[in-house]
């Protein structure tokens, strides 16, 4: 085969010079049409074409397929002479035909592809679809017909049994004549019946013990949970990671009642040591909990989401860390409430994502340009669009970090106060706080019971202001919310241990007014977000109290004792102002509502607020002129 197309080259190139083959071609044109594949092809050429010595030479082809050995070995052996010999004489006496190639071309008239176009309101039609139609309007039709004749066979109970006969002749007749008609599609084998499978004891407890399945039932319970603990008209299958609802109101009242205590035995013995509302999820709550026992199995830090909703004590996430956690916040910029923020004590700031794992996905670095110090403060400011995370260790080092990148802060600051004997002096932050809508000036609680001011840019960066306020280290630091017809976001309040809360102003070098009503430390303060004039405190003898300053400043209006009598660390509002939760130091997590009118305010409180505040202005600046007197 080889050899004839090494010919068929061979004439192509002497194509024009042989005029008697093309001849020969054209007479025996007809064999070769009717040849259907390469061989039949060859054997018509071989039979019908003669052959032109001149045009292909036998010796050249023979010398051509002669092996590569016997030719270097000629020289040596006269034997292997002769069967060249021979063989190119055999070679010769073949006779090899000439080729001729003939153009054929095809013409095809194939359609342009058709380009669909779908839009929103597009549905496509399967030919099940259409075939499940058709028998659905074949059933209705025999269903009508079946009914219209029961109808009138209800004359007597002879004419009944009779139409009852037909009515099942008449069903059958019908279904005969779709099955016969060929033009009526009809489907066949369209079950839907599950297909269960029997397993062993083994197989089974192996399946019952695996991760997988254990995942999938906590996921799949916490609807059912919800459901049998519901007490109010909520919807209980929430998913949180796409919707939000409102929560419910209580009625008019001027109390304050105990909700649900929310415990798991993880953080049995563990003291909380932040609260924090989901900005996103109004029903969503976190607390941070502190390490009992460095023996114990469990990781030393825990955080857990909790559910207002859920009444049967479990949460909604559960994060651990290998350090206690000393603060924890939910982002107030993020778009879902799945991630949360942490510090710790060994001065890792974590971050943890929900559809993740437990385990935080982002960790600060251990290294002298972070914190090596425990980390008691957390927030976020800026916006939606541009926003930092600011921490503070208790060593005095302040970190700006973005959260998409926890590897290195973007820009730090040593918190050192220069005092007017050019001492310097290392601000140890227990609690930091923003006015509303501030993203340079801040305000630390310190150690010593001073009020720090601080700058984030400018020209002087760092502490600038020193105020003494109170008598013991401050627990809490908060400013009043903005969000009225008349701004006092320049009014804060602090706690302390030494038993008081202080009502200052960031004008005044001295306190506006003090709160002198506990008879513990005070662990926290905060304003409420909707009320001007109202603030909770919660101190060391599980007293959660409640003020309004418009009512009266020399006791709490409602003051309520914690279950368990353990002290109450911290506390937070919701976000509507109607539930108020506490941290003990047992790991209890107890969540209040207050009533309708003690938790809004009127139109007229803001006016009335002012009024007050000018007045114990007024009253504190005389006593301190008569202290001075003295």
């Amino acid at each position: 085969y080889q050899r004839r197309v090494r010919g068929l080259q061979e004439y192509r190139e002497n194509r024009e010079k042989n005029t008697n083959f093309a001849a020969a071609a054209t007479q025996n044109s007809s064999a070769v049409e009717q040849a259907t594949n390469v061989d039949d092809l060859l054997f018509a050429l071989n039979r019908e074409i003669p052959l032109k010595p001149e045009t292909i030479n036998p010796n050249t082809i023979a010398n051509e397929n002669v092996n590569q050995d016997q030719i270097n070995t000629n020289e040596t052996t006269n034997e292997k002479h002769v069967s060249q010999s021979s063989q190119i004489s055999q070679q010769s006496s073949r006779k090899f035909p000439n080729f001729t190639i003939q153009n054929r071309i095809f013409d095809f008239d194939l359609p342009s592809k058709e380009v669909v176009i779908y839009s929103r309101g597009t549905q496509t039609h399967t030919q099940i679809d259409e075939h499940l139609e058709i028998k659905k309007q074949q059933q209705q039709q025999i269903q009508s017909q079946i009914e219209s004749e029961s109808k009138s066979s209800q004359s007597t109970n002879d004419n009944d049994n009779n139409n009852n006969v037909n009515n099942q002749n008449n069903t059958n007749e019908l279904d005969q004549v779709i099955v016969a008609n060929p033009s009526i599609p009809t489907i066949t084998n369209l079950s839907t019946e599950a297909i269960l499978v029997e397993i062993d004891e083994d197989e089974r407890r192996r399946l019952l013990s695996s991760e997988v399945f254990a995942k999938f039932l906590d996921t799949v319970s916490i609807p059912i949970e919800r459901a049998l603990g519901i007490t109010e008209k909520i919807d209980f299958m929430i998913d949180y990671a796409s919707e939000s609802i409102e929560v419910h109101k209580s009625g008019k009242s001027r109390e304050i009642s105990l909700d649900l205590t929310l415990f798991d035995e993880r953080v049995r013995h563990r003291p909380i040591t932040s609260i924090d509302w989901s900005p996103q999820r109004p029903e969503l709550l976190l607390a941070s909990y502190y390490a009992y026992d460095a023996l114990a199995k469990d990781s030393d830090g825990i955080v857990l989401v909790w559910s207002v909703q859920n009444l049967l004590n479990r949460p909604e996430f559960v994060f651990t860390c290998q350090s206690p956690i000393l603060s924890a916040i939910f982002p107030k910029f993020n778009s879902g409430a799945t991630t949360v923020v942490g510090g710790t004590h060994s001065g890792q700031i974590v971050l943890w994502d929900s559809r993740a794992k437990s385990s935080p996905v982002q960790r600060t670095p251990l290294s002298a340009s972070a914190h090596t110090y425990p980390v008691y403060c957390l927030s976020q400011v800026g916006t939606q669009n541009a926003n930092n995370l600011i921490s503070i260790s208790i060593d005095g080092r302040m970190c700006t970090w973005a959260l998409e990148n926890l590897n290195s802060p973007i820009e730090t600051t040593e918190l050192i106060y220069k005092g007017p004997k050019t001492t310097k002096l290392s601000v140890p932050a227990t609690s930091l706080a923003f006015p509303d809508q501030e993203v340079n000036n801040y305000y630390l609680g310190s150690e010593d019971g001073a009020v720090f001011k601080g700058v984030r840019h400018g020209e002087q960066v760092g502490i600038q202001e020193r105020h003494e306020i109170h008598k013991g280290p401050i627990t809490s630091i908060d400013f009043h919310p903005s969000n009225g017809p008349i701004n006092f976001s320049n009014y804060y309040l602090t706690s302390s241990m030494d038993w008081t809360v202080k009502l200052c102003n960031v004008k005044s070098q001295e306190p506006v007014y003090s709160f002198e009503d506990a008879s513990d430390y005070i662990f926290n303060s905060k304003w409420s977000p909707v009320h001007p004039a109202l603030f909770a405190t919660c101190d060391g003898s599980a007293n959660l109290s409640i003020w309004n300053i418009l009512e009266d400043t020399e006791q709490a209006i409602i003051k309520t004792v914690a279950p368990g009598n353990r002290a109450l660390n911290c506390l937070s509002w919701a976000g509507d102002g109607r539930k108020i939760a506490t941290g003990n130091a047992a790991g209890s997590l107890n969540i209040y509502s207050l009533g309708e009118e003690l938790a809004n305010s009127k139109e007229s409180d803001y006016q009335n607020l002012e009024e007050v505040l000018s007045k114990l202005s007024i009253q504190t600046l005389f006593e301190q002129s008569l202290l001075s007197d003295f």
